[in-house]
């Protein structure tokens, strides 16, 4: 009589084999939310940029923009406190704990927990040290 399944070897082998790539696999996937999060910053800065150096070129006499938005220091991004609407056509709206937040009248606290300065004297929108917001 021939029996049919598979022995207790065979499982156990299969289930080393599926812990091996399990444990390749699984860190890669890990931080996708943190890659994420600094790829649309990143993203956002350089769309800072870009309309600051566009705000620059278009002013009679050239002079940097006073201010890159209306919003009050210590504020959360959101579709009512619009961060940067003076220098990029979609201001940024994400706020709150996984968006921008505006720590003063030039800092500000990006969703990667980056910190970036507004400099209204030579236009540079650069990385910081960050601090307390």
């Amino acid at each position: 009589m021939k029996r049919t399944g598979f022995t207790l070897i065979e499982l156990v082998v299969v289930m080393v084999v599926i812990g091996i790539l399990a444990a390749i696999a699984i860190p890669k996937f890990v931080d996708l939310t943190g890659q994420a999060k600094k790829a649309s910053e990143e993203g956002t800065v350089g769309g800072v940029r870009a309309g600051i150096m566009l705000q620059y070129a278009n002013a009679n006499p050239h002079v940097f923009p006073a201010t890159l938005d209306a919003v009050a220091a210590a504020t959360n991004c959101s579709a009512t406190a619009l961060c940067f609407e003076t220098v990029v056509s979609e201001p940024v709206t994400q706020g709150g704990a996984d968006g921008w937040k505006k720590c003063d009248a030039t800092t500000y606290r990006g969703p990667s927990t980056n910190c970036y300065q507004y400099s209204t004297v030579n236009g540079r929108f650069a990385p910081i040290a960050c601090p307390a917001c």
